[in-house]
């Protein structure tokens, strides 16, 4: 049986998804998933994003391309992902103002980082 190893701020990882090395690939340094630069060029249809208008991530890039509908279309694929590893989410962890996406709660961040790393390419 595979015995879970620590990963970032006491969250448990299983050992499958330890690196060869021994560490936890979710203790990697990770570059941030919201701010920077903006890189992308700005949507300009109707419902343009309220949040992920800045940086590199697959939302950013959703916004860009999709504005707020490309964005929520991004955030359920990512959730679907997450429930079929098991592992559940809703909308309304990170996402408590149902009208206001862009009002998060304290642990959207942590979350939104799980969500990155479960809808990772293989």
């Amino acid at each position: 049986m595979l015995e879970p190893v620590a990963g970032p701020e006491g969250v448990a990882v299983p050992a499958s998804a330890s690196s060869a090395g021994g560490g936890s690939v979710l203790s990697e340094p990770l570059a941030p998933v919201r701010g920077g630069q903006r890189v992308l060029p700005a949507y300009h249809g109707a419902e343009p994003c309220q949040m992920a208008l800045l940086g590199e991530s697959p939302v950013a890039k959703a916004c860009s391309d999709g504005g707020k509908k490309g964005a929520i279309t991004m955030m359920q694929t990512f959730v679907r992902r997450a429930r079929e590893n098991g592992i559940a989410f809703e909308c309304v962890d990170c996402h408590p103002v149902e009208d206001d996406f862009s009002k998060l709660s304290s642990e959207a961040d942590l979350e939104f980082r799980k969500l990155l790393f479960l809808a990772r390419p293989e």
